[in-house]
């Protein structure tokens, strides 16, 4: 299994790896009478940061949203480390919204400080 998007790998110089990936669990409601976090409302999100991203990852990237602010995704296979009691699995997402990409700044042959963001993400 790999990062996916609505079943489709992004290109070798955009694949997750010359990033940073972010796995954000929604914040907790409360502290139980230790003050170990509980409960939480909302929906685990997804972010992926490129320091820099070639302009053939940025189309991909880009043509997914197809210049929307957002799009549902019918499918984001996405790492979880949280999955199989910490150890981590890759996990299937059905319902997932991407946001358009932003970036810092162009550079040669790309962008720079690009972000990614994926909410939503219901199993």
């Amino acid at each position: 299994m790999a990062f996916e998007i609505n079943g489709s790998s992004p290109p070798d110089d955009a694949e997750p790896g010359g990033y940073t990936y972010r796995y954000i669990l929604p914040p907790p409601t409360g502290l139980d009478g230790t003050g170990n976090a509980v409960g939480a409302v909302g929906t685990p999100e997804v972010e992926l940061s490129y320091q820099s991203l070639s302009a053939a990852g940025w189309a991909y990237f880009v043509n997914i949203t197809g210049g929307s602010p957002s799009v549902d995704l019918s499918s984001l296979e996405a790492w979880n480390p949280y999955a199989s009691s910490g150890a981590g699995a890759w996990e299937t997402y059905t319902t997932a919204v991407m946001h358009r990409p932003t970036y810092e700044r162009t550079g040669w042959g790309g962008y720079e400080g690009v972000r990614i963001r994926f909410t939503g993400l219901e199993a």
